[in-house]
């Protein structure tokens, strides 16, 4: 049974950075290493799910360099920015990790609550 907006912990969009590194020996440990983006993304929706968020958006956003300002590009960040700004979601969901200033800088340029995986 799948909960209905009032059954709701707030509605979600989730964005799972491809980090487009081509040796995958330090990100996730185990199998998690080979995994698809795809995949990883799937994941990261289903736990969001499970503790009753609605996703209204998931997807996977290639990052061919890391900034470390806020992890993505400026022009991705903007281009962000109108997605989420369309949709209002409670919450932003990185699957990955941010640092404290890549969270608070995002959370600026998007206007909204932005937490990662950890």
């Amino acid at each position: 049974m799948q909960p209905d907006q009032h059954d709701s912990a707030g509605t979600a969009i989730i964005f799972y950075p491809d980090l487009h590194r081509q040796d995958k020996t330090d990100i996730g440990s185990g199998h998690d290493r080979y995994r698809s983006p795809a995949a990883r993304l799937e994941e990261a929706v289903r736990l969001a799910e499970a503790i009753n968020l609605q996703i209204i958006h998931a997807d996977v956003v290639p990052v061919p360099k890391i900034r470390p300002a806020t992890l993505f590009g400026s022009g991705k960040v903007e281009e962000l920015a109108r997605l989420i700004a369309d949709f209002c979601p409670s919450i932003v969901i990185i699957d990955g990790t941010l640092t404290p200033g890549q969270q608070r800088n995002l959370e600026r340029a998007w206007s909204a609550k932005v937490i990662d995986r950890t």
